[in-house]
């Protein structure tokens, strides 16, 4: 049988979805708000309570002026624009790696 172990020191790895980039598992989905009025599309928090358009200085009105849409994934540890992947970290040297960096070892 062939398993996937550290390719540092050929341990067993615990695997996760995390950040590509740090490999923390604290990667949230952006809200985008989308203005109609001016166009402006930018993140939930940038338009405060209530809301009010960066862009134009214009308050919104819920259901009637802008819609709320998906936006990129973001790493709240490394602020990195991240999609979720698998992260592997090993149970012997803690070494924290994309999965698809692990080697195969024959048991």
């Amino acid at each position: 049988m062939k398993v996937l172990v550290c390719p540092k020191c050929k341990k067993s790895p615990v695997v996760y979805y995390g950040c590509e980039n740090c490999g923390s598992q604290d990667v949230q989905q952006d809200v985008l708000i989308h203005h109609y009025r001016c166009a402006y599309v930018g993140k939930q928090e940038e338009f405060g309570s209530p809301p009010v358009c960066p862009k134009c200085r214009y308050v919104l009105t819920p259901g009637s002026d802008f819609d709320k849409v998906k936006g990129a994934n973001t790493c709240v540890s490394c602020d990195h624009n991240s999609k979720r992947e698998f992260v592997a970290m090993c149970s012997g040297c803690d070494l924290i790696f994309p999965l698809n960096q692990a080697v195969e070892n024959a048991d």
